[in-house]
């Protein structure tokens, strides 16, 4: 009997402890909520993940004009506009190259000051032979040098004599072997493919190639008078085709840059002695800008 009573006694206990079980809601049991990446990144607002782009928010990138960036050469083109093109930069060259010269007349000293080797003071380089001659043996019987006009002075229209003109402007006015200057006469440059090697007056082959019509100067020379031809175009308003196609004496001007101690030289003596300079020694590539 006791024992009956006994189990009763926890059976009523045990279904007293289920009733009073705390209920567990539906919000207290579900996992909580986990932010995924995707939305976090796209609740971020626009305007903090935005970049600006380096390139377009920034003002276009520019640089200076050589030419004109800085008072080189003296400051000779200061005030000119060298950064033209065609026939505006053709007429600024025109006015700088016009302004301040002035005409020495027909000399032999401003030939060897200009054509001096600059590893012997006592001679010059000749235009077409590259050997380097006595100053003192201008026209010395078979053997000696004279003044060679790189544009003929059979073109110009003028005689050298004593007088100040184009055919005594000393930038077309280079040293030359006396035989090669008789033998290019006023043939126009070109390249000859099947002609002579032209043989100087001491009896040395030179790399200068002839025809009876055409000359193709040596390749240290033919920059050389790419350049001169340009300036004398422009300053005596020459037909562009007067010492050869224009185009090839373009692609010689590109091919054979000048040299400091050869062509820079030359135009500082020559501006000394005349007042101008040649500006397509200075800045070959205003060639490509009159005419290319």
């Amino acid at each position: 009997m006791k024992n009956r009573k006994l189990l009763s006694l926890i059976l009523i206990l045990l279904l007293t402890g289920c009733a009073n079980k705390p209920t567990v809601t539906s919000e207290e049991s579900s996992t909580p909520t986990v932010t995924s990446i995707s939305e976090d990144i796209s609740s971020t607002s626009t305007e903090e993940t935005t970049t600006e782009d380096p390139i377009t928010s920034e003002d276009p990138v520019t640089s200076e004009n050589p030419i004109t960036s800085e008072p080189a050469f003296g400051g000779y083109y200061e005030g000119y506009d060298l950064t033209k093109t065609g026939t505006d930069l053709k007429n600024e060259i025109k006015r700088r190259i016009d302004t301040g010269f002035s005409g020495i007349g027909y000399n032999w000293w401003p030939v060897e000051n200009a054509d001096e080797d600059p590893n012997n003071s006592s001679n010059v380089i000749q235009i077409y032979s590259r050997i380097s001659i006595a100053k003192n043996k201008h026209v010395s019987g078979s053997t000696g040098w004279n003044r060679e006009h790189v544009v003929p002075q059979s073109k110009l229209g003028c005689s050298a004599g004593g007088s100040a003109n184009a055919c005594s402007d000393y930038h077309n006015l280079w040293a030359a072997d006396n035989k090669l200057n008789s033998i290019r006469g006023n043939s126009t440059f070109q390249v000859v493919t099947n002609g002579n090697y032209a043989v100087d007056s001491l009896g040395v082959r030179s790399d200068c190639k002839y025809t009876s019509s055409a000359f193709e100067p040596c390749d240290a020379a033919k920059g050389e008078v790419a350049r001169v031809t340009f300036y004398m175009i422009i300053k005596y308003n020459l037909n562009v085709n007067i010492n050869g196609n224009l185009s090839l004496l373009l692609e010689w001007n590109n091919q054979f840059p000048p040299l400091e101690d050869r062509e820079a030289k030359r135009n500082n003596a020559i501006q000394n002695a005349q007042g101008n300079r040649n500006p397509f020694i200075d800045y070959p590539e205003l060639a490509d800008a009159i005419w290319a």
